[in-house]
Formats: structure tokens, C-alpha cells, sequence
């Protein structure tokens, strides 16, 4: 009886940093579709607003201005 026991692994732990960027990844991608549904804007834009629409959300109002500013630079 006691192999059997020996023989079930525990669970894994939980990485809590990695719980909270997939919960994060989900508002944002909720956020993303609710604001592409309007069709208002373009899908960069889109991006870089629902992401700071979530920061701001919870709080970041720093690391939101910071992505606005990404979002807003263009590529050649």
C-alpha cells in the first residue's frame, strides 16, 4: 500500500508570477476584441489601448504611459 502512495506525484507548484501574466494576457485580450468589435480603430492601436485600458486598470499608470508611448512609435 505504501508503493502506491510513493507512486502519485504531488502537483507542481504554482508559480504565482506566471498565474498573473496569463490572467493579465486574458483581460487584455478581452479588452482587445471588445475595442476591435467597434471597429473604430486599427488592430496596433487596438493593442496598445487595451493594454494600457487593463494597466491603468490595476493601477500602473506608469508602465501604461510607457506602453502608449510604445505602442504609438511606428516602424520602418
Amino acid at each position: 500500500m505504501e508503493a502506491a502512495a510513493a507512486a502519485v506525484a504531488p502537483p507542481p507548484p504554482v508559480d504565482p508570477l506566471r498565474e498573473a501574466k496569463s490572467r493579465v494576457q486574458e483581460e487584455i485580450k478581452r479588452e482587445f476584441a471588445a475595442i476591435m468589435a467597434t471597429g473604430a480603430v486599427q488592430a496596433g492601436e487596438a493593442a496598445a489601448l487595451a493594454t494600457r485600458r487593463v494597466m491603468e486598470r490595476h493601477g500602473l499608470r506608469r508602465a501604461a504611459a510607457a506602453a502608449a508611448a510604445a505602442g504609438g512609435m511606428q516602424r520602418g
